[in-house]
């Protein structure tokens, strides 16, 4: 793919070819932690999000090493980071978590290392009628108990999405079910802190505020986040 494919600019297209980056990456975590029962943010997600990216890392990796005995190392790797460890590999980076969203919304899943934004939200036809998308892991296990309807999901999507506080819902779905709003900032940041050490490129992730967060709100979780070792962030309030 890199050989082949033609950069818009020269100096780009060199360059890429001299460090043949790639950035693998993963959608879906959030819905795979519905269907696993864990709650995002949990210490159990954090574990779980670091060894699939931890996973996805040493595949790559493997895979990169034994190309390069087929192909050679990548033309700029005299010198690198990889040179140093004595690692002979066919690229320069590995890994990278996109937000993938317009390929996630096309599969019917979460996107990249984010939380679902709502378990339900509505949209209107044409000619005036609403109708309710909803995300098919949470419909699933609504339809299990025999308590899905459409009155239920207009409550819902009236909620911001979450299924926080709605009497309906049990208790044990709402302690899993959780959308971005339900989920502290530090919450979010560590999920990127959790698997920060095998990402060798960026990860998308948005740091969620509610409307009523001050500039200190946005301050500390700043420094909590650079405490953490990250570089940079996104504040969505």
């Amino acid at each position: 793919m890199i050989t082949i494919n033609k950069l818009p600019l020269d100096i780009i297209d060199d360059v890429t070819k001299k460090i043949r980056p790639i950035g693998a990456g993963f959608f879906g975590l959030a819905d795979a932690m519905y269907m696993l029962k864990i709650r995002y943010g949990s210490p159990e997600a954090l574990k779980f999000a670091e060894s699939i990216t931890k996973t996805i890392r040493e595949t790559l990796e493997k895979a990169s090493v034994d190309l390069a005995k087929e192909r050679g190392v990548y033309p700029a790797w005299e010198g690198s980071e990889w040179c140093k460890k004595n690692i002979r590999i066919r690229n320069s980076s590995l890994v990278s978590i996109a937000p993938t969203g317009s390929i996630s919304f096309i599969a019917g899943v979460s996107g990249g290392l984010e939380p679902n934004y709502g378990l339900c939200y509505n949209r209107r036809t044409y000619d005036g009628n609403i109708y309710y998308i909803v995300n098919s892991i949470f419909k699933a296990e609504l339809e299990k108990l025999g308590i899905y309807s459409e009155d239920l999901m207009e409550k819902i999507s009236k909620n911001r999405g979450s299924c926080q506080g709605i009497k309906e819902i049990p208790k044990d779905l709402q302690d899993i079910f959780v959308v971005a709003s339900d989920l502290t900032p530090k919450e979010h940041v560590d999920m990127v802190a959790a698997i920060q050490k095998h990402v060798d490129l960026s990860a998308s992730k948005t740091i969620n505020f509610a409307n009523k967060a001050t500039v200190e709100d946005i301050y500390d979780i700043i420094i909590y986040a650079w405490k953490k070792g990250l570089k940079g962030l996104t504040v969505y309030r």
